[in-house]
Order: C-alpha cells, then structure tokens, then sequence
C-alpha cells in the first residue's frame, strides 16, 4: 500500500514539474508580442502582455523550482496528462491579453468586440479556440480589434499548430533524455520522426514551419493583400487554424489571386512535415508516393468536383468553380477560411463540407479532423 501511494506521489510531482517548464512558453510569446502594441501605438495594451508575461513566468516557477531534483522522466502516463492539463493552463493563460487588453482599453463603447472579451469565459473561449486550431471566434468583428490582439489571435494560432509542447521539447536544453521527450511528444497525437534523434526531428519541423510561413506572407503581398493582412492570413492559413482579421473572412477581399495563393497554403499545411522534409531534399516523388498525400488530393479533387456540380445551376460554371474549390480545400484541411455565405447553400453542398472537416488531413501535419490515415483504416478494417 504504501508503496503504490509513493508511486502516485512521484507520478504528481513529475507531471507538476514538467507543467512548470511549460507555463514560461506562454510568458516568451508574450514578451515577443509587446513589439505590436509599442509599433503601433497601442499602449493599453503593453501592460496585459507584460502581465501575462510575469504571470506565466510566475507559475512556471512555482511548479518548477520546487521539484526540478525530483527523481524520475515523464513516460507516456505522464505525458497525456501533462498534455491534458497543460493546454488547459496555457489557454487560460493565453486568455489574459483578450481579458486584461478589453479592461484597459479605451473608448469600450465604440468596440463591441474587444468589449466582449471583458466576459472572462470569451477570452478563454478564444484562446483555446486559438491554441487547437478550431478558428471559432467570439470577436463580433475582428476587423475592429486592436492590432495587439489580432496579432495575438493569429500568434496562438500559428503555435498551436504545431503544438505548445513541440515548441516547449524544442526550447528545452539539458540533459533529458529522448525517451522522456518522445513521451511528452507522443501525448500531443504526434508520433513522425524525421530523424532518429527527437530533437532533431523537432527542429526540422519548426524550420520548414517558419519557412513556409516566410514565403506564404511574400505570397499573399504579392498577391495583392496588405502586408498585415498577409503575416496574419499566413500564419493561420499554414496552422490551418483560419483566425482572420476581416470582418467576413477572406471574403472581404474578393481577390482571386489571394484565393489562388491560399489554396496551396492550406494544402500545405494538411500535409505531414516528413513528406516536405522529404521534399525540400529533391524528392519530389514522395508526394505522390506517400498514402496520406495521395489521398489528400484525390479527396480534394473529388470534393471540387462534387461541390462544383452541386452549384452549377444556382452560381454559373466560373463562380462555382471558384467558391467550391476554396471553400472544399478550407473544410477539408479545416482551415475554416470563407468566401462565400454557406448559409445559401444545399443540403448537400453542405454535407460534402460537413465531410470534408470530419475526415481533416495528414497525420503529422498541422490539420484537424480524425485524420486521413485513420478514415483509411476505418474504411478497410
């Protein structure tokens, strides 16, 4: 008996001190975020930032410091739990500049969108929509947020995508070994190695992340989207989370060359980093050859298809074409991007979407959904 108590004891302090190396990645993003509010003149909102900041650096501490010599490496029980309640923390943290920014604002009454993120449980709704990539806003119009917070909404973002506890293995220096890390890696649904080494893997994965993210932000600008619209609609386009700061989503900008630029993107995104690894080497020929991927753009193209026929006779064959496209590639990678009103469509039209978002992407790629290896192995049992 006391034996199986000690072993509950040392299991809690493992996963505490490992949440308290976690809570301080919120408390970096904050930090790297002060730069918005100070280069556009937002002052209300350097204090919320800066408190997040000493509040996430704070918690990690207290967790930390206390049981850094406690003996033993987080195994896979540890890591799902650690997983499981460090994105409930780090979402709540990650509320605090949606809370503390709609406190200290100015001017409230002419705002309804920051005004709503004084309700705390809209800040955390928008922040844990933010962080796994769900695209669900509580913003009436985004447009009209502060430039802080929609940087802040696309940032969260763009690092949930790749996931909090990746960034957290990676930034981690010492001695750990790649076991405990795996562990940690694993409990967040990840499981691709592009190298043997886990660290290694981790760093490849965020170096083909930020250049994609480079050259889809050159991409959009070019395309004719400002640039501020471009870093943010880069940043949740590749994450495949679809935050915007538009009022009416990519709609707003009726662009077809953007919606050219974003289809790829998003694709890109619902893809595993092996395969762009795999790519970035000169082997092109993974893309076709990899199921996953193969699949992902048969389904694509079918989808188009259908969705295309579905909205002939109501949009023309041009329209059709054009809405069915992006609005099938943003369900199926579920992104959730938009440019056109869903609620006119059919039934059916909206099934094909509605199907799309349940089956997602890749496995090891930034997307939702069960993923397309698992529907496979649902589909041959």
């Amino acid at each position: 008996m006391s034996l199986s108590i000690f072993r509950g004891r040392q299991d809690l302090l493992i996963i505490l001190r490992d949440l308290g190396l976690l809570l301080p990645i919120v408390g970096l993003m904050s930090l790297v975020s002060v730069l918005i509010p100070l280069g556009f003149g937002e002052a209300f909102a350097v204090w919320p930032f800066l408190i997040t900041a000493g509040i996430s650096f704070g918690a990690g501490a207290l967790l930390y410091l206390p049981l850094r010599r406690v003996e033993g490496e987080a195994q896979l029980k540890h890591g799902l739990i650690i997983a499981a309640l460090g994105w409930l923390l780090v979402a709540a943290l990650g509320a605090l500049p949606f809370f503390l920014t709609a406190l200290m604002g100015s001017d409230l009454s002419a705002n309804t969108a920051l005004e709503s993120f004084r309700d705390p449980s809209n800040a955390f709704f928008e922040s844990i929509s933010g962080y796994t990539g769900t695209g669900l806003t509580m913003a009436a119009s985004a447009d009209t947020l502060p430039k802080s917070l929609q940087w802040w909404r696309s940032f969260i973002e763009w690092i949930g995508g790749m996931g909090v506890i990746v960034l957290m293995l990676s930034l981690l220096v010492g001695p750990r070994p790649g076991a405990a890390r795996y562990s940690l890696y694993y409990a967040e649904a990840r499981s691709e190695r592009i190298h043997p080494n886990i660290r290694s893997t981790l760093f490849t994965m965020w170096w083909i992340f930020l250049l994609y993210t480079f050259v889809s932000i050159i991409a959009l600008w070019g395309a004719g989207m400002p640039i501020w619209g471009a870093v943010n609609h880069a940043m949740t386009g590749i994450s495949t989370g679809g935050f915007s700061i538009t009022a009416n989503s990519i709609a707003s900008y009726d662009s077809l060359a953007i919606e050219l630029v974003l289809v790829p993107i998003m694709l890109f995104g619902a893809i595993s980093f092996a395969i762009h690894y795999e790519m970035m080497r000169g082997h092109g020929r993974y893309l076709w050859r990899d199921m996953q991927t193969r699949w992902l753009l048969l389904l694509a193209f079918l989808g188009v298809s259908l969705l295309t026929l579905d909205n002939l006779a109501a949009l023309g064959v041009g329209p059709s074409l054009r809405q069915s496209t992006f609005q099938f590639v943003s369900a199926l990678t579920c992104t959730g991007f938009q440019t056109a009103d869903l609620g006119s469509w059919s039934s059916t039209g909206k099934l094909l979407l509605a199907t799309a978002m349940f089956i997602g992407g890749a496995a090891g790629s930034t997307a939702g959904g069960i993923k397309i290896i698992r529907m496979l192995v649902l589909v041959k049992g």
